[in-house]
């Protein structure tokens, strides 16, 4: 019996990996289209400035090259984060518990949260290739806020023949653009991807069965993969 096959064009951590062995009832494959490198603290540090009082995480690969390096930086008083993926990397420090929020994972919600919150002089942590809306919004509504780039993205060119697969999965618009450097977009083959940002990437480039799911986690990703192509 032959199962549908999907395409992953993230990079997938073991966590994931295992998930999908245990519990995903189609086949898959995995290519890194997108690769990340930290930042040396040298580019970075000195542009972080002490008084920053909040601190801003939309990605795991930020907090891990932040965290290398806190002590050299002052406590802030909160510690935003996109959902608890992101925080829980936070979670073996002793600042977990400065560790905030919003209910839905996702952008949006994340800056709405900041703004109800009061705060200032904030600091967002991210990649190169991360939105640069994040701060421009919270600028335009009076708030100190600047974001600092610790780690970098490097792109992978591969062409893929989509007709041996069912569905494709972008975990990130950087992931999006990467794909589309050497393979052209779709207009049939059923695209899934986490989180809204993600989702308005793949539209915009020309893909046109673009499935994006309720909420931001991999366990629902795989599920909503299931639902459509089973």
């Amino acid at each position: 019996m032959s199962y549908p096959t999907v395409l992953f064009c993230n990079p997938l951590s073991e966590t994931y990996q295992n998930h999908l062995l245990n519990t995903a009832s189609f086949d898959y494959d995995i290519i890194n289209f997108i690769s990340f490198k930290e930042v040396h603290t040298n580019e970075w540090l000195p542009k972080t400035t002490h008084d920053s009082e909040y601190w801003v995480f939309t990605s795991k690969k930020a907090v891990k090259a932040v965290f290398k390096h806190h002590n050299k930086l002052n406590t802030p008083k909160t510690i935003f984060c996109v959902g608890p993926k992101t925080a829980s990397v936070i979670n073996d420090h002793e600042l977990s518990s400065l560790i905030c929020f919003p209910n839905e994972y996702n952008s949006k919600a994340l800056i709405e949260l900041i703004l109800d919150s009061n705060a200032d002089r904030i600091t967002h942590f991210r990649g190169d290739l991360s939105p640069e809306y994040l701060v421009s919004i919270l600028k335009n509504n009076g708030l100190n806020a600047k974001g600092i780039v610790v780690y970098k993205t490097d792109k992978r060119k591969e062409k893929v023949s989509l007709d041996l697969y069912d569905g494709l999965v972008f975990m990130s618009p950087s992931v999006v653009h990467a794909f589309l450097e050497s393979n052209t977009p779709s207009s049939e083959t059923p695209i899934f991807c986490i989180g809204k940002t993600t989702g308005i990437a793949a539209t915009k480039s020309g893909f046109n069965k673009v499935i994006v799911t309720d909420k931001a986690t991999f366990e629902h990703l795989v599920k909503t993969i299931e639902e459509h192509i089973l």
